[in-house]
């Protein structure tokens, strides 16, 4: 017998930064609300974003720390209606899980 709830927590689509090699922060922002906009006009509800921890970066984290700007400004712009790190098992302080209004 199926789980009737396999997948209910599943994202409806995901960004995943390491695929995307070194960005810069005007980059990260550019691919995050681009995503962000598609998966809402979509029709999509709840998306993943992997940014990773920055434990490789040369500096200061790029990817994270923007990703989560991004998301602030469209939270107040009305897009998004919340965001929080994923689950340990996925991903946890690399990824965030996004909700879409």
């Amino acid at each position: 017998m199926a789980n009737r709830y396999a997948g209910a927590n599943e994202p409806d689509d995901i960004l995943d930064f390491h695929t995307l090699g070194p960005v810069q922060s005007g980059e990260v922002k550019r691919c995050t609300e681009a995503f962000v906009r598609a998966s809402a006009k979509a029709g999509h509800a709840r998306l993943r974003i992997v940014t990773g921890k920055g434990l490789h970066s040369s500096g200061d984290p790029v990817v994270k720390p923007q990703v989560a700007r991004t998301l602030r400004a469209l939270e107040i712009e009305g897009l998004v209606a919340g965001f929080a790190p994923e689950r340990l098992d996925r991903g946890g302080d690399g990824a965030f899980v996004v909700t879409l209004t």
